[in-house]
């Protein structure tokens, strides 16, 4: 039933955004439909797939949110990338189908994975205790999040109300340095830059990503946003960046949260949110929040790996995507590359230990 009402509110969802989409709304309401159909949608899904959810705790649920955020940014480039080389322009009608089309393909993977799920613990009632040890069973004496390690005292429990103010402030005051007045300028220098290769990449302009310096990113969000509303000033251009500089202040928090404690990754998302530098840039039409985010979210990927063992090619495999995504957006993001071979390093010598 719980899932029946969980598919019924995400449909209701893709159609209204639809219908936002070719209603005469206000181009933010607009901007807002298209990354839900060309981003939202497609990584709510793809998450759901790849990233185990087994509880419902507070950590549980930041993590994933992080993850559909992060993995926003995965859906919009790589379709719109794929689109950007059919030859000729990209229209609305090229993208609402093909976006629509993954949506269903994801959907019925889903579907499908629950149906194996079921099969696969009716036999699993049927064999018993007959299977082998797990993963997790096997490092559980070498995990760290053992309670007999004393890294896991940090991780004492938080009353569910801390979380809420939590969430709170970090997002009002995210929010407020973010969000407030996103058309206060013209574009000026690599926004413009970015928003006429946009336009150029709709146009059918073949060289407007290869000449561009920097990577794709940058300019398929805006040129995503052109296609499906047919406009692009400046505040529909900044929302996505705005939007993502605001959500890496929760995965710094979740990752934070996932290494030490709920307060050392609130500090330090609190840090974050008033960083002249962060808040700058996530109202610029530029990449940085974009590779802040994907960088962040795959260190957490594996950081949740090095804890809980559990399901490691999946997680791998999305802080892979992550990390790609943040490469495709700015060679910036291989700093994220030696926290993440260590992370990696780490639990793999843990497996090793635990399986001797």
């Amino acid at each position: 039933m719980k899932s029946r009402y969980s598919v019924a509110i995400f449909l209701t969802v893709i159609v209204g955004a639809h219908a936002v989409l070719f209603a005469a709304f206000p181009l933010f309401l607009r901007t807002v439909a298209a990354l839900t159909i060309v981003g939202i949608g497609p990584a709510l899904l793809l998450t759901a797939w790849l990233w185990p959810h087994d509880d419902s705790g507070s950590q549980s649920i930041l993590e994933f949110v992080v993850m559909v955020t992060a993995l926003t940014w995965t859906t919009l480039t790589a379709g719109m990338l794929l689109l950007s080389y059919l030859p000729g322009g990209v229209t609305r009608w090229q993208v609402l189908i093909f976006y629509d089309a993954v949506m269903a393909a994801q959907g019925f993977g889903l579907w499908w994975q629950s149906r194996d799920k079921a099969r696969g613990r009716q036999e699993a009632g049927e064999t018993g205790s007959a299977g082998g040890r797990t993963l997790s069973s096997i490092t559980q004496s070498h995990n760290p999040s053992n309670p007999q390690s004393p890294i896991s005292n940090l991780q004492s429990p938080i009353s569910p109300r801390w979380i809420l103010a939590g969430v709170l402030i970090l997002l009002t005051l995210g929010a407020a340095a973010r969000l407030p007045g996103l058309g206060y300028a013209e574009f000026h220098g690599d926004e413009a830059r970015a928003a006429l290769r946009a336009a150029a990449v709709i146009q059918g302009d073949a060289s407007a990503l290869l000449i561009h310096r920097k990577g794709p990113v940058e300019i398929l969000a805006p040129a995503a946003i052109l296609a499906l509303t047919g406009q692009l000033d400046e505040a529909s251009a900044r929302l996505p960046f705005a939007l993502t500089g605001l959500a890496a202040l929760f995965a710094v928090w979740a990752l934070g949260w996932r290494l030490l404690n709920p307060a050392a990754g609130w500090l330090a998302a609190l840090l974050l949110a008033v960083t002249g530098y962060y808040v700058a840039f996530a109202r610029f039409l530029q990449y940085q929040s974009a590779v802040i985010l994907t960088t962040t979210t795959a260190i957490l990927a594996v950081a949740v790996l090095y804890r809980t063992h559990t399901t490691p090619g999946r997680r791998l495999l999305v802080a892979a995507l992550l990390f790609a995504t943040g490469l495709l957006a700015h060679y910036d993001a291989l700093a994220a590359a030696p926290p993440l071979l260590v992370l990696g390093v780490a639990t793999f010598v843990e497996w090793r230990l635990g399986r001797r």
